[in-house]
């Protein structure tokens, strides 16, 4: 697990942008910074959706397997800086 998040640094976030104090400061004490080299899946299809990513830097590919096989696999959408993406 990483760095805690700060409130402040959530409140820069188009999507946190209207949340009020008491609120931002309850999320911002379950959220964690979490650095992924290139190479490495967050998730895979199939995983328990129990997470919710926002891109400080850098960008995710997300990509779908094709006919079950993980080496067939086809890109459905890159997500970049302040995306965010739920799982």
């Amino acid at each position: 697990m990483g760095r805690l998040i700060s409130s402040e640094a959530l409140r820069r976030f188009p999507l946190f942008a209207g949340v009020e104090g008491e609120l931002l400061r309850k999320l911002a004490m379950t959220a964690h910074r979490l650095h992924c080299p290139g190479d490495q899946y967050l998730f895979h299809e199939g995983d328990r959706a129990d997470k919710f990513y926002i891109l400080l830097r850098g960008s995710i590919e997300l990509r779908i397997a094709m006919g079950g096989k993980q080496l067939d696999q086809f890109g459905l959408s890159t997500l970049g800086i302040n995306d965010a993406l739920g799982w």
